[in-house]
């Protein structure tokens, strides 16, 4: 959601926008990852399926 801003995906801290990257260049296509985002001063935590590759 607007807003959201990602803290950790699949157990690991994301704490910026090159640790995002690096995570998810390490993650597998069409799997479901774990995403916990802050959102309104709570954390949620979310599946987030990974767009297959073209």
């Amino acid at each position: 959601m607007p807003g959201d801003r990602i803290v950790e995906v699949a157990g690991i801290l994301t704490p910026t926008v090159n640790d995002l990257d690096n995570v998810l260049s390490g993650k597998r296509s069409g799997v479901t990852y774990p995403v916990t985002v802050g959102r309104g001063g709570a954390l949620v935590t979310l599946q987030i399926p990974l767009d297959r590759e073209p």
